[in-house]
């Protein structure tokens, strides 16, 4: 199994038959790939393994040209644009495991301390808040967190791929 991967050729092809490249939208005026080249690019490099270097080579039509320095610039903006948003979604995640750490422990400790002497309804209801939170917040900083790195990994890898553009033959 592990030969057969490393057998297989780690180099997406794609053809341009199109001149929109790159996307009407930018990001402070820079640049970026358009959206639907974007998602093409991650689907078939999710089809490759993981830790090896991949090579994009772009085959542009005999009719369409290029630039190949504004397509490497807008290959590079898109995934560094992925690439933060990623980044900021793990920061929201881990803060997100930290609040619901605190709630999940502060209700534990209100459970244990005070709700444990109170009537069964109110000691059921607080004893199963309590889980859920605690649930919860691992969730949120094992399952979740775990996706987003993969996915930032991902695309840095797709970021570090090397791009080679070349004319298709007739």
């Amino acid at each position: 199994m592990k030969n057969r991967l490393k057998n297989k050729e780690n180099t997406i092809v794609i053809n341009v038959n199109d001149e929109n490249v790159y996307g009407e939208y930018g990001y402070e005026g820079q640049e970026h790939l358009e959206s639907s080249l974007v998602s093409t690019l991650q689907e078939l490099a999710a089809s490759r393994a993981t830790k090896e270097q991949l090579t994009i080579k772009v085959k542009e039509n005999s009719k369409i040209e290029i630039n190949e320095e504004k397509f490497v610039d807008a290959y590079k903006n898109t995934f560094n644009n992925l690439i933060d948003g990623k980044q900021h979604e793990i920061s929201r995640c881990l803060t997100t495991g930290v609040i619901l750490s605190f709630i999940g422990i502060l209700l534990l400790t209100l459970f244990v301390f005070v709700f444990q002497y109170m009537h069964d309804a109110v000691v059921v209801f607080t004893e199963l808040i309590t889980w859920v939170f605690s649930w919860c917040a691992v969730e949120t900083l094992t399952i979740e967190l775990i996706q987003l790195y993969i996915d930032r990994a991902k695309l840095k890898r797709l970021l570090n791929a090397n791009i080679v553009i070349v004319q298709e033959e007739e």
